[in-house]
């Protein structure tokens, strides 16, 4: 692009990926071009904002495209330099990385669970976990049968509630792996 910001080359790959045709390209202000592709606003006063210091950089947007819907860029920008190094344009090279941006989505969405299952570890087990080591130790002191029943009973609800909890974490556990699993394509 000139330093104008408007098309002055692309390649037969840009082209294609964008599938808007190098005659709606050439000439056409580059920011036209991502509003185009719904590349969000905020994003496109980023890249000006960059663009205006002539620096290099590089950026991840997300954008649009009809036939394959929202998709990810990202687009290396370098400032083009005459030989008197009078700043001349830019040149932007876009990678497509729509499957590296869902790996990492699946990713975070595997550490939210494990924190999940961490927690629940730490915190939920522990719960019962004392209340039966505390009933034991009381159930060691006892001097009635009936004392003994209403101890056993609150050891009983106490291992059912920890059953319960071991039940919810194993199966957000099998949940964590049906979701690896489907990624990968097994």
């Amino acid at each position: 692009m000139d330093k104008q910001d408007n098309i002055t080359w692309v390649n037969k790959a840009f082209e294609d990926y964008s599938q808007l045709g190098i005659e709606n390209l050439i000439g056409n202000h580059f920011n036209d071009v991502l509003a185009d592709l719904e590349v969000p606003a905020q994003m496109l006063d980023i890249i000006n904002e960059r663009k205006a210091r002539i620096e290099t950089f590089a950026i991840e947007v997300t954008h649009y495209l009809p036939y394959c819907g929202r998709q990810w860029l990202e687009i290396e920008y370098t400032p083009l330099f005459d030989s008197l190094s009078k700043h001349t344009g830019y040149i932007a090279v876009h990678q497509k990385i729509t499957s590296r941006k869902e790996k990492e989505e699946r990713v975070n969405q595997q550490n939210k669970t494990l924190q999940e299952i961490a927690w629940l570890s730490s915190h939920e087990v522990r719960r019962p976990v004392a209340s039966i080591l505390g009933l034991v130790y009381l159930a060691k002191d006892v001097q009635t049968e009936h004392e003994r029943e209403e101890i056993f009973e609150m050891i009983n609800h106490c291992a059912q509630e920890l059953d319960s909890i071991v039940h919810v974490i194993s199966e957000r556990v099998n949940e964590n792996l049906d979701l690896t699993s489907a990624a990968h394509g097994g």
